[in-house]
């Protein structure tokens, strides 16, 4: 049974149905999904979550302070009837609780997966920038909620290096490092260097994922580079990013969404990725930009100096618009140098391809499983 982060309604209309990303490799016969919502998409229109498995879809009300303990009465009926072998939750609070609580009461293993650190990234920059909406009830999950779940659940995942030091604070049965997927597929590398600079970046318009200093960046290249530069994405900076892309007349393109099953195109069609996102950790399209041979130059997030598997394979600079203005001209005015990096980001994602992970993931909810029947 799953908790997934929103109404599955959510991901179709974005178009991220991404085959099995809720039943790695066909693992399970069944996937059930409680949804905190009246209502839900079709089965069938997302079938393509769960690969071979028969998908139910449980729309079981929205989360209200009030109304919590008659919903978590439902939803361990609702674990009663179906029996699931395993319980997934995609957070640490509250779709966490409901995992974790339910799996205790009807005998299940229970599996949380973490895909940021709350501490460094989501309550550091909370404080930062002065979201006082959001900080009330971070800093209540933080003392309340988080080391329930985070101290009870049979296995907590997390997707990047940043977040292990998070994902131990309360002292987790068992944790364990699976990259977000990433396929290779049958690609290979293919060597070529590019006349022109053509960046792309995809990513949340937010303050975190900081694409003003990339749009900064392009606009300090010089012409003979004849840079052009992609943002995909939306949110609360788009206008005001977009804004400055208009009246400083730069070669930037802004495309607010592309369904999932169009991204590749954009990748095929750009360069170099580029990323001066300042949350901790290595983001998916970056991963997934390395699958096309990509070269990646990625500035430092404040509160993360390692960057994991980017570290000597990719140019990591200061991240400030003459960090990546200066890396992009370097990259760029160099054969070698480009070929580099492009072999490098793909070799590096291929040794921990989408694959790799899928086939991890299968094996830790097989362990658990296993696990539960010596019991």
């Amino acid at each position: 049974m799953v908790f997934p982060g929103a109404p599955l309604s959510r991901f179709y209309a974005k178009g991220e149905i991404k085959p099995r990303y809720y039943n790695p490799e066909s693992f399970f016969d069944e996937v059930h999904f409680a949804v905190f919502a009246d209502e839900d998409v079709k089965p069938k229109k997302v079938r393509g979550l769960v690969g071979d498995a028969d998908i139910f879809i449980h729309p079981v009300g929205p989360k209200k302070i009030f109304s919590l303990p008659r919903l978590l009465r439902k939803v361990e009926d609702l674990a009663r009837e179906v029996r699931p072998d395993v319980l997934r939750a995609f957070d640490p609070v509250w779709a966490g609780y409901f995992c974790v609580r339910t799996a205790s009461r009807i005998g299940a293993k229970s599996v949380v997966s973490l895909h940021g650190d709350y501490d460094r990234d989501l309550r550091h920059y909370a404080f930062k920038f002065g979201d006082y909406r959001a900080l009330p009830n971070l800093l209540f999950t933080e003392r309340a909620i988080e080391p329930y779940v985070l101290g009870n659940a049979d296995a907590v995942v997390y997707v990047y290096k940043f977040i292990e030091r998070y994902a131990k604070k309360f002292n987790p049965k068992r944790a364990e490092l699976i990259y977000n997927r990433a396929y290779v597929g049958g690609r290979k590398f293919e060597p070529r260097f590019p006349k022109r600079v053509k960046g792309i970046f995809v990513g949340r318009e937010i303050r975190e994922k900081n694409q003003i200093a990339l749009v900064k960046a392009f606009e300090r290249l010089p012409d003979s580079l004849k840079a052009e530069l992609l943002l995909i994405g939306n949110g609360s900076e788009f206008d005001a990013v977009h804004s400055y892309v208009e009246v400083n007349s730069l070669p930037v393109k802004m495309v607010k969404s592309v369904l999932h099953d169009g991204i590749a195109k954009h990748y095929e069609e750009a360069n170099v990725f580029l990323s001066a996102n300042l949350y901790g950790g290595i983001e998916i399209p970056t991963m997934e930009a390395m699958t096309h041979s990509l070269p990646v130059v990625k500035g430092y997030p404040p509160l993360d100096d390692d960057l994991d598997f980017l570290k000597g394979n990719a140019l990591l600079v200061k991240n400030e618009p003459t960090g990546f203005a200066s890396a992009v001209t370097r990259l760029f005015s160099s054969r070698e140098k480009y070929l580099r990096y492009a072999r490098s980001a793909f070799q590096t994602i291929s040794g921990i391809s989408g694959e790799k992970m899928e086939a991890k993931e299968a094996r830790l909810y097989a362990s658990l499983i296993s696990q539960a029947k010596t019991l």
